[in-house]
């Protein structure tokens, strides 16, 4: 019998997915940028910064922020509240029951004046209360459709302070000009993640769930991914500067252009 490997609106297998050495290495570096902006914006006998993660899904990224042993953590918070927002009500639930077992002994801690709550709702429509100091947007992007990026990205831009940052976790393949130019280079993209992956002795089903994946941008489903060049043309777009970059995978030269990989990218209000 044949595993079924489709992996949305399935937790477990998305948190899979998230396992693997690129997407961690995201998600370690985007909790360092959080973290080193939250102890900067945060002033004394003040609140910590207010955060929206849009197109959350299971957030994986918190367990990385719970993992850090920042400064002064146990004397003071980092942050006031957290809110994520998904279409997947399975993601969300997944997600509070996770967060809600570590709410009593970690930083997300209420007696602290954290408030950590998830909204079911679709990320590109969404209007939330009031504008906040960062949002983040990990593995969001692509999973908005091409013809809905530029109205995600608008809604990034609105509901963040003048002086706040968005951080973006991305996936960015090689250029393209048309859909077969863009399948050739989604499948040179995940061919080498899966070589590489191997290589490094992962022999579990991540390496069929990459190969989903794979399908998915394929099959024009679910993920949509974009190159570098595009994503920055988008966020030029719709009004953000960029504070900063990390390409955090690959290590090596694997691919001959060198925004073709993992990224996190820091952007602000032009």
């Amino acid at each position: 019998m044949v595993q079924d490997l489709t992996y949305k609106d399935n937790p477990e297998l998305y948190e899979e997915v998230e396992n693997i050495p690129g997407e961690k290495a995201m998600f370690s570096k985007a909790a360092d940028v959080i973290a080193l902006f939250a102890a900067q914006k945060r002033k004394p006998n003040k609140r910590g910064i207010s955060i929206l993660d849009l197109c959350c899904g299971t957030a994986p990224l918190y367990d990385y922020l719970l993992k850090h042993d920042y400064p002064n953590l146990h004397d003071e918070t980092l942050f006031d509240k957290i809110t994520g927002v998904d279409i997947s009500p399975k993601y969300l639930e997944y997600a509070q029951i996770k967060y809600n077992s570590k709410l009593a002994y970690q930083q997300f801690d209420e007696d602290k004046g954290v408030k950590l709550e998830f909204i079911l709702h679709d990320a590109v429509d969404y209007n939330h209360s009031e504008k906040v100091d960062l949002i983040l947007a990990s593995s969001a992007y692509h999973h908005i459709e091409d013809e809905r990026k530029i109205d995600f990205l608008k809604k990034v831009h609105s509901q963040l302070k003048d002086d706040g940052i968005a951080v973006f976790c991305e996936n960015l393949i090689d250029d393209y000009s048309n859909l077969e130019e863009r399948a050739i280079s989604v499948t040179d993209f995940y061919t080498k993640r899966i070589d590489e992956m191997r290589a490094l002795g992962i022999t579990d089903r991540r390496i069929e769930l990459v190969q989903r994946i794979l399908k998915y941008e394929l099959d024009r489903d679910y993920e949509w991914k974009n190159s570098y060049n595009i994503f920055m043309k988008n966020l030029g777009e719709v009004g953000f500067k960029i504070l900063g970059e990390y390409k955090v995978w690959p290590s090596t030269k694997m691919f001959e252009n060198y925004k073709v990989g993992d990224f996190v990218i820091i952007a602000g209000k032009k």
